[in-house]
């Protein structure tokens, strides 16, 4: 994409970078003038004995901080605001060039047994993960993580295409989203406390003799205070009610104590929630996908964005406890008590739903997500999701983890159950590369997301690759004993699996001698026809495709490369039939090799 749109956007967000700041400096300079003429106002009407003047000046000088404080708050988020949405804009300029190194890599997400993760890419370094990724809160990147690891349902498919492709013409709504989330991005590391606390048991306000308490010892401690300051009752009274709160408050300060350490740092988390929520609720959406995420959020009328805050309202109040004027207050009214028993009765009311509004928002934040990484890419398309099984076919497919100008397209096509496609080809001709191309788009296809083709139709499948198998010293397994595992996962994974496998096996068998590679491929290839599976098998083994050619079901393609005066020329084009060029040689003589 011409990145004109993101350069205009960073540029815009610039400049009124540069505005904000001024207003906001020339606040901070009208703060500190407003105390000083405020302090000169109250030591001159001092001086004159005018105490009325005195107590006019600091009300008005309280009155006007306040209002100034809230003004420079309101600036500071703005600026922020803009400064997000310009490092946003530069973000995705770095995304286009192919620059992904600055963006959370998803490493936590890696998993070596996984059916394909660890050889297409998909989470680490120049991962996917890395490409796809704007999410704001740390269940929006879950659910994108899990995205990409297991295909989705033929009609979930579709429903999130179509979401996708209605947020994706709305580039600056999308954008305002990640910006908003970016104000609270310390929210990644307290959700899990904060929803541990959620699903906990009430312990308060299940418990009678707490809740009378809590309103029944508060009178009678005022009443005793009000009887000591005007009816002379002894103080002795007033103090032992005081006591009596105190030990109350004792005896509940380990449960405050969890409470505060589990939700100290969730209060900024349910501001982020709220502050997304309140996006999606404001906004009208036509995708049947989009109306049922806004339809969850807004139940029986009241906004879950105000729900939220509630909580949030009442977690920030408990935090403060302590404060010395709320210790002195919370001796009186048993405060912790009545937080504590609000914040379970929040629980109580909306705990079930808890989970659905954090789903249905992590869902929000992925499809809004995935939808920029659409509009950045509008040369992608969205794939067709076929209801036949064992289809695949794509047109002018290339990686999209490859910079743009280096790409090379190919059409190929893969149908019926039991195909197997032999890929040979010389060294570094682009066997490798083919195999994670067709792969990686196919991840994305089944997750909802564009594809980098300019036409793809798929049916489901479940990806199997072995690729990447490597020895391990620290267990004694061997390269060759690694591949031989990855394809007992595979041989296992058709014996359980529902789903048609679509298996990419990549110089397959490399670590043996030639004989017994040939044989065992052969047998391989035989057996994977008769299970519910079709796929590629990539070799340097031309005999193999020799063999293979007198099998109806199997297809021999290649990737060629041609040497000129001891270079080697690459087109990294997929061709009919079995290799025809070799390169082995040519690569030896250019590290010194004297080959003969």
């Amino acid at each position: 994409m011409d990145k004109g749109y993101f350069d205009k956007n960073s540029n815009k967000n610039q400049k009124e970078d540069e505005r904000l700041s001024v207003v906001y400096n020339r606040i901070s300079i009208l703060r500190i003038a407003s105390f000083l003429l405020a302090l000169m106002a109250v030591i001159y009407f001092a001086d004159i004995r005018n105490g009325s003047a005195v107590f006019i000046t600091i009300f008005l000088f309280l009155i006007n901080f306040v209002l100034l404080i809230k003004w420079h708050n309101r600036i500071k988020y703005a600026r922020n605001h803009v400064r997000f949405l310009k490092q946003i804009n530069q973000d995705e300029i770095s995304r286009l060039k192919g620059d992904l190194s600055s963006f959370d890599t998803g490493e936590e997400f890696k998993s070596i047994p996984h059916y394909y993760s660890g050889d297409l890419d998909i989470f680490g370094r120049n991962s996917l993960f890395q490409l796809l990724n704007r999410t704001t809160t740390i269940t929006g990147k879950n659910m994108l993580a899990h995205w990409l690891c297991h295909p989705a349902e033929k009609e979930e498919i579709e429903e999130r295409q179509e979401a996708i492709h209605e947020l994706a013409q709305q580039p600056d709504y999308c954008q305002n989203i990640q910006a908003t989330g970016l104000h609270f991005q310390d929210m990644k590391a307290c959700f899990e406390p904060l929803k541990k606390w959620v699903d906990e048991p009430l312990q308060l306000l299940t418990n009678k003799w707490y809740v009378v308490a809590s309103y029944l010892l508060p009178i009678i401690t005022m009443t005793l205070l009000v009887g000591f300051i005007w009816f002379n009752i002894s103080v002795g009274f007033f103090l032992l009610t005081v006591l009596a709160n105190g030990l109350l408050l004792k005896k509940v300060l380990p449960y405050s104590l969890k409470i505060t350490e589990q939700t100290s740092k969730g209060v900024s988390t349910l501001n982020a929630i709220s502050a997304l929520v309140k996006e999606v609720e404001h906004t009208s959406f036509t995708s049947s996908l989009l109306c049922s995420i806004k339809n969850d959020l807004s139940k029986e009328g009241k906004c879950v964005s105000k729900r939220i805050i509630q909580l949030a309202n009442i977690l920030d109040f408990l935090n403060s406890r302590a404060n010395m004027f709320y210790m002195g207050f919370n001796l009186l009214f048993l405060i912790d008590i009545h937080l504590i028993m609000r914040a379970e009765k929040w629980k109580s009311d909306n705990r079930e739903e808890v989970e659905n509004w954090f789903n249905r928002l992590s869902e929000f934040d992925v499809l809004a997500s995935i939808s920029r990484f659409s509009h950045a890419n509008p040369a992608y398309a969205m794939p067709n999701i076929t209801e036949d099984n064992y289809q695949f076919e794509g047109e002018a497919m290339a990686h999209p983890l490859i910079k743009v100008n280096d790409r090379v397209h190919n059409t190929f096509e893969a149908a019926e159950k039991g195909k197997v496609v032999i890929i040979t080809g010389s060294n570094m001709s682009g066997k490798s590369t083919f195999l994670r191309t067709i792969g990686v788009n196919i991840v994305l296809g089944l997750l909802g997301a564009p594809v980098c083709a300019t036409k793809m139709k798929i049916s489901r499948c479940q990806v199997f690759t072995s690729m990447r198998t490597q020895d391990n010293l620290e267990e004694h397994i061997s390269s060759f004993y690694a591949e031989l595992k990855r394809i007992k996962q595979l041989l296992d994974l058709l014996e359980k699996e529902e789903l048609p496998v679509l298996f990419m096996l990549d110089e397959i068998l490399k670590g043996t001698n030639s004989l017994d590679r040939h044989k065992g491929a052969m047998a391989l290839v035989k057996q994977l026809h008769k299970t519910n599976a079709f796929g590629f098998v990539s070799t340097h083994d031309l005999e193999l495709g020799s063999e293979a050619k007198q099998l109806n079901y199997c297809e021999n393609y290649s990737f060629n490369s041609q040497v000129v005066e001891d270079k080697i020329n690459f087109d990294y084009k997929i061709s009919n039939g079995i290799c025809k060029s070799f390169n082995a040689s040519a690569l030896m003589k250019s590290i010194g090799i004297e080959v003969e």
